[in-house]
């Protein structure tokens, strides 16, 4: 045993993931799992995980929270629209939108924060079928074509990125 237990999320790789009452189950039992992994209380305590066949009109796809999945709070309900067409991706859009349910409502749209969870992701589904595949679409999302032939690690994430002082420095001080 390690002094700092990963979460159990055998459920995505075992679980059969072909209707809304089972995904709600599956994410039901990841934050079940990361609440205890964290020893944090969620955020949004009620949601409801939907399938959906077309592509809503998104806020920006330019953000991967928003790319094959829609995230939103309406009321005290954390909505997680899972596009049918993106089915193959729908373990690691559960557990980031799990992480997602524990960050304050006025941060979930934060470029910083979702590259954060999507690290935590990357690192929690490491030897997950398509996680070389989820690793290229996430990098396709928060790298632009200048800053391509870096390395992709978070520290250089940060150092290259200008927006993250004024952003910061805005919205927490």
């Amino acid at each position: 045993m390690s002094l700092v237990d990963t979460p159990n999320l055998d459920i995505l790789k075992s679980a059969v993931i072909d209707n809304e009452i089972s995904l709600n189950k599956i994410f039901l039992k990841l934050i079940n799992e990361l609440t205890t992994y964290l020893n944090l209380d969620v955020i949004n305590k009620n949601y409801k995980v939907q399938c959906v066949a077309e592509i809503e009109n998104l806020e920006t796809d330019a953000e991967l929270l928003n790319y094959g999945v829609l995230r939103f709070v309406k009321g005290d309900i954390l909505y997680i629209k899972l596009y049918k067409s993106f089915k193959k991706y729908y373990p690691f859009f559960l557990l980031l939108s799990a992480y997602t349910a524990f960050v304050p409502d006025i941060l979930k749209n934060s470029t910083l924060v979702n590259f954060a969870l999507n690290q935590f992701v990357e690192i929690d589904l490491q030897g997950f079928e398509l996680i070389d595949e989820w690793k290229l679409l996430s990098r396709q999302k928060y790298i632009s074509y200048s800053q391509e032939k870096a390395l992709f690690r978070f520290d250089k994430f940060l150092e290259n990125c200008t927006w993250a002082d004024n952003y910061i420095s805005k919205d927490f001080h």
